[in-house]
């Protein structure tokens, strides 16, 4: 089907007394659904408007040691989450632990009120200043606003990226990898005798690969573009592109925007794509 999310938010961070700062986002989703197969078995469309929430709270130490705490909501329940980050020799560790976040990764799970409950750990290495190695492997359990425990997976992520130049621009190469394994998933069965699943997330194992180039055009002005290649080991490639855009024009704000556009070429579907416009205006204290 065709899908659209026109997304509005307004969030913020400030520090509190002594360690402590914290900071929230409101989000309000204007979808609009097309050809869709809907978790009661039903192809067809949808016009809705749903709202999340994220508010944290974070207190860091003389150590580095940091810890987050998160409060979630949806139209549907209420979630929470804490972090623990913490320096070692080997680099950065971040343990984690989320139940009922609110998940937007595609429009059918705003619209069902999607939450993902998660463990997780990842690690961050700079083993020079022109190398950053991160990685991570999770626990996720999804559930929707008519169902619970709906599927669940195994996740890993890989990022590797290089400087090959550090400035005036910056260029970098870098390596991803985004996988996430199917151990369960409730399927249901239409009255035509068609098994579906409630949630339409499926195994994937995308290796991409990116050029980045980074530019301060001036002291208010800078800007980057990242090109790539994806390709999923369980079937779909094609490339992506993405180009950012920011501008301090007055003391204390600045605006800023961000295009992508990705396009999956292993179908011949017209509508095998995925498009992002984003733009923002923040004030600084």
């Amino acid at each position: 089907g065709e899908n659209r999310d026109f997304t509005s938010s307004i969030g913020g961070e400030a520090p509190l007394a002594g360690n402590w700062r914290a900071g929230g986002v409101v989000r309000n989703h204007d979808l609009k659904t097309r050809g869709e197969l809907q978790t009661n078995g039903v192809i067809g469309s949808r016009r809705a408007d749903r709202q999340t929430m994220h508010l944290y709270g974070v207190y860091s130490d003389s150590t580095k040691d940091m810890w987050t705490a998160h409060l979630f909501a949806n139209n549907d329940t209420v979630g929470a989450g804490v972090d623990y980050t913490f320096v070692n020799r080997a680099g950065i560790t971040t343990l984690g632990a989320r139940y009922h976040e609110p998940y937007f990764e595609f429009i059918e799970g705003i619209i069902d009120d999607a939450v993902r409950d998660r463990v997780e750990i990842s690690h961050v290495v700079k083993p020079r200043t022109d190398w950053e190695i991160a990685g991570g492997v999770s626990y996720n359990n999804y559930s929707l606003d008519v169902a619970d425990d709906v599927m669940s997976t195994v996740g890993v992520k890989l990022n590797i990226s290089h400087a090959l130049q550090e400035s005036g621009p910056y260029i970098g190469v870098g390596y991803g990898l985004d996988a996430e394994y199917e151990i369960d998933s409730e399927q249901q069965t239409t009255t035509n005798g068609l098994q579906y699943r409630r949630l339409p997330l499926r195994t994937r194992e995308i290796h991409f690969g990116s050029v980045n180039v980074a530019k301060d055009f001036d002291k208010n002005t800078y800007g980057s573009v990242l090109a790539g290649y994806g390709w999923d080991r369980f079937g779909g490639h094609g490339p992506a592109v993405e180009g950012r855009i920011n501008h301090e024009f007055i003391e204390d704000w600045d605006v800023g925007g961000r295009a992508y556009y990705g396009l999956n070429t292993t179908s011949s579907a017209s509508d095998d794509n995925f498009s992002q416009v984003n733009g923002y205006i923040r004030y600084r204290f």
